[in-house]
Formats: structure tokens, sequence, C-alpha cells
């Protein structure tokens, strides 16, 4: 069975999605850095301190990387708005279309025609509003969820989960 969809990049659209797509990126990275410097205040209160380097710098540099995540994540927001946008430009007022089947996803647009076998795609994000179908670590389509019905949200799981793609 194939679906269809139409999709247009509203600037609204844009910047929720660059804005929980970079977020979610940046609380991973703050997830990551925040188990380290757990582990290693844990083991400075356990031994005083590891080769002489104390708790306080243990902190200091905790702080550090939270400032450091803080500025990747507005880089990333700036850069993901910024593509988004220049896409929307060339894509210019119209919408362009998705079609769902059973062996491709096809993207239809004034820029030209796409195919891409399910196997193609890296992961897919979901969010309230939208989900985003990563078909490289950096790119990916943008699925407003009001355009997803209940069927097609199912049948877009079911093929990623058949050909083993990441759900988050």
């Amino acid at each position: 069975m194939d679906y269809e969809i139409s999709v247009e990049y509203t600037d609204q659209l844009l910047k929720a999605t660059a804005f929980k797509s970079s977020l979610k990126q940046s609380l991973r990275c703050l997830v990551l850095i925040g188990f380290y410097s757990a582990l290693a205040f844990i083991l400075t209160g356990l031994f005083g301190s590891i080769n002489g380097v104390s708790w306080h710098f243990i902190l200091q540099t905790g702080l550090y990387f939270i400032f450091v995540i803080t500025l990747i994540f507005g880089a990333t927001y700036r850069r993901s708005l910024a593509e988004g946008r220049k896409l929307k430009k060339k894509l210019g007022e119209k919408p362009f279309l998705i079609r769902f089947s059973d062996e491709f996803v096809m993207i239809n647009s004034e820029l030209g025609n796409s195919e891409l076998k399910w196997k193609a795609f890296e992961r897919l994000w979901r969010f309230k509003d939208f989900w985003l179908l990563f078909n490289t670590s950096l790119t990916a389509f943008i699925l407003p969820k009001k355009a997803l019905s209940t069927e097609l949200e199912n049948f877009i799981l079911e093929n990623l989960k058949a050909n083993h793609i990441k759900i988050d």
C-alpha cells in the first residue's frame, strides 16, 4: 500500500525542528560528559585525588564543558535553521510530496525527484509535532505530525524496524 503526504517548510516548522534537534544533540553530549564527570567526582571522593587532580579542578572542568555545549547548541541551531531556510528558498512556496511504499520513499519537489530504499535511512527521531527521518547523520526529512495519519505512522515504523533502522 502507498501513502503520500504534502510537506511545506514553514518558518515556524523550521525553527521548531532546528531547536528540538539541536537540543537533543546537545543533551546527548551533556549526559555523556556528566557521566564521566560524576565518575571522576566519585573516584576523587574515594581516593582524595587522582594523580594530584582535586575535585575543584573536576568541577571547573565540568562547568567549562557545560559552557562549551551551550555554544555548540547555539551553533548547531543556527546552522540547522540556515540550511532549512536555504532549502525553503530553493523550493519556493510550493510544497513537496513524499510517497511511502513498501520498498521506497519517494520525494518529488521543484528541485527534482528522489527515490530511496528504506535501508538508506539511518534513524528516526520522533517529537510531538514532527518526525525527523535521517538519511545521513546530518540530513533529515521533516515529517510534520499533522500530515501523518496513525496508519501512516505505523507503516513508517514497521518499515524502519524491518530494515533495522534506529528509532528514538
